[in-house]
């Protein structure tokens, strides 16, 4: 019975990836990176141009997609407090939107740089992302 020669621990399996690590097989692994880069751009160009010139796609500070609640969004004043937001979440969405709701709304808002506090309870929308 032939036994194969296997690493003892993980540093021996580390110090063999190393060793393994030539200039050639190095340039080896970059050329198939290139290939398949150069494949995937070949293949999804079109789709990727696609979105990026649909409307589903905007150009902001951190957000780059639109979400369910733009609508909201685009019918609050450049500044508005809590009121404001609830009544217009229920006037698009209807009368069951709850304000812990618009809360998180607000919160997800801000994480991703539509929004900005500016005192308690009222907030402003943020000027590069006023238009979704």
């Amino acid at each position: 019975m032939a036994t194969t020669s296997e690493p003892a621990s993980a540093s021996e399996s580390r110090e063999l990836a190393v060793k393994m690590q030539t200039p050639t097989l190095l340039n080896l692994f970059d050329t198939i990176a290139d290939y398949l880069l150069d494949n995937a751009l070949y293949f999804f160009r079109r789709r990727i141009e696609q979105a990026m010139h649909s409307n589903d796609y905007i150009d902001g500070v951190q957000r780059k997609r639109r979400g369910e609640n733009d609508g909201i969004f685009a019918h609050l004043p450049q500044e508005f407090n809590i009121e404001q937001a609830v009544g217009v979440a229920r006037s698009e969405k209807g009368d069951n939107v709850s304000i812990s709701t618009i809360k998180s709304m607000i919160l997800y808002w801000r994480k991703t740089g539509l929004i900005r506090k500016i005192a308690h309870g009222r907030y402003a929308k943020n000027i590069s992302t006023a238009n979704p």
